[in-house]
């Protein structure tokens, strides 16, 4: 199961959100221009809890309006935020 609660700035947009093989792929779009390196993927156990990057995330750009963050699953719930 999944669930997607977005808690970030009010300039990312979550556009979609996929399981591929193990991964999560969180795609958003709402800051064209800014580099790869300007994104965090935070995530934490509880909505309202404590957030820490999350290591192993990768970044890449979907086009030239839209930016993926992958990470690896876990099989325990989390709950992820982007920062820029």
């Amino acid at each position: 199961n999944l669930r997607v609660v977005s808690r970030t700035s009010a300039t990312i947009n979550i556009v979609r959100v996929a399981q591929v093989g193990s991964n999560l792929e969180i795609d958003f779009d709402g800051v064209s221009g800014l580099p790869l390196s300007s994104f965090k993927l935070s995530g934490a156990a509880t909505v309202g809890g404590t957030y820490a990057e999350v290591a192993g995330a990768t970044y890449s750009t979907v086009s030239p309006t839209v930016y993926r963050a992958v990470v690896p699953i876990t099989g325990t719930m989390n709950f992820f935020q982007i920062r820029k």
